[in-house]
């Protein structure tokens, strides 16, 4: 194989700290908006990551979908109860004013990509830092 692939993406954070790339040579799910949780649970045994999608995939820029919310606390229920090691990402429709209620769900790892390079990107990568340091101390 020789190549390792990396799952880049605009702003990843890992149990909220910092990181800008993932290897993606372990088994890895997604969960599309439409997907039944109940398929993807019996294989969280068998994965290092589950990503769940907050939006249609497709194009960036579009509202994230309240009800994936749901998808993330079942997932980490089901994860702690289990003391398995499988991390929750979510993609899709993240920003500053959301955020903190995927966190609080239960999500490992955000990425957030329009609402960063969308706009002043020094100025939002604040903002997103100081929003972890505080879930981070709560």
């Amino acid at each position: 194989m020789g190549d390792d692939q990396y799952h880049y993406t605009g702003l990843v954070i890992n149990r909220l700290s910092f990181t800008f790339g993932r290897r993606l040579d372990e088994p890895h799910s997604r969960i599309f908006n439409s997907t039944d949780i109940n398929l993807v649970i019996p294989y969280l045994d068998k994965i290092d990551l589950v990503l769940v999608m907050s939006v249609e995939p497709g194009f960036g820029g579009q509202s994230f979908m309240e009800d994936s919310l749901d998808k993330i606390k079942i997932l980490r229920e089901y994860i702690d109860k289990n003391n398995l090691d499988c991390l929750i990402e979510v993609d899709g429709g993240i920003k500053t004013t959301n955020v903190e209620k995927a966190i609080d769900a239960g999500a490992d790892l955000i990425v957030s990509g329009s609402d960063i390079f969308g706009k002043d990107i020094k100025n939002q990568i604040d903002k997103y830092y100081k929003i972890f340091e505080k879930k981070s101390l709560s």
